[in-house]
């Protein structure tokens, strides 16, 4: 059994470790800090180094009460994420690229169509207008991750 406590524990570091690491390449500092610090923490040879280094007298429950405190930091870093970027792409040569790429697909369509934005309280959505415009209208709704082209 205690095998399979330090077994279960040095994976859950490394994914958590994993995570640090994605967390860097896109940038977020925070998070990556608070992911390191929690994977040390809960990777078994790196924990009581750490927290005997610490507090000596009560690793474990000085192990809990850091552990929570780097919950709470995370899950505010992540609240406070959510609402702070403005835009999906990271610079205007990357919304260039794939504007392009968009464009380039759509020369493939099948008829003649009319590209428009349309406001919305969520941003501006890009609507494709297609077809005759006597026949009844159909809404075609692609797929998350996919453009309307994937239509064609």
């Amino acid at each position: 059994m205690k095998y399979k406590k330090y077994a279960f524990t040095l994976l859950s570091g490394a994914v958590i470790f994993i995570l640090a690491l994605l967390a860097l390449l896109s940038h977020n500092i925070a998070a990556f800090a608070s992911l390191l610090l929690i994977a040390l923490l809960i990777t078994p040879f790196t924990n009581k180094i750490i927290l005997t280094t610490i507090c000596p007298t009560r690793p474990d429950v000085c192990k809990f009460r850091i552990l929570t405190l780097l919950l709470f930091v995370l899950i505010a870093i992540i609240c406070f994420q959510h609402y702070s970027r403005q835009s999906i792409f990271d610079s205007g040569t990357g919304k260039d690229q794939l504007i392009e790429i968009y464009d380039s697909h759509l020369r493939h369509w099948y008829t003649t169509y009319n590209s428009i934005y349309l406001k919305t309280s969520y941003g501006d959505v890009h609507l494709l207008i297609s077809g005759d415009p006597d026949n009844p209208p159909a809404i075609l709704l692609p797929a998350t991750n996919l453009a309307a082209w994937s239509f064609i």
